[in-house]
């Protein structure tokens, strides 16, 4: 399994691993997981702030791409492939690396 962050500005990066501590340290908080709309199978889900809202984090356009609801704050893309862009299904919307 590969875990990457997509921050709400656009940019990412992979994490060393799927841990709890690690997780809750890339969203900020406690986690929630987030089930994606996404036509490729490689992304099951995203791992968000569960109290992002709450706490007015900034809008995420790229996560909300994969669910088809508002997300906001930094989320972790969990995948079953790796990928050079976590995006590239949406190559309008390209995230900064």
């Amino acid at each position: 399994m590969y875990f990457y962050l997509l921050k709400a500005t656009g940019e990412y990066e992979q994490l060393p691993d799927g841990e709890l501590e690690t997780l809750q340290k890339a969203v900020g908080g406690y986690i929630e997981y987030v089930p994606t709309k996404h036509p490729a199978p490689a992304i099951s889900s995203l791992v968000v702030n569960e109290e992002g809202l709450l706490q007015r984090l900034p809008y995420n356009f790229t996560a909300s791409l994969f669910t088809g609801r508002d997300i906001v704050g930094d989320v972790v893309l969990k995948s079953e492939t790796p990928l050079d862009n976590p995006t590239n299904t949406y190559p309008k919307y390209q995230i900064k690396k």
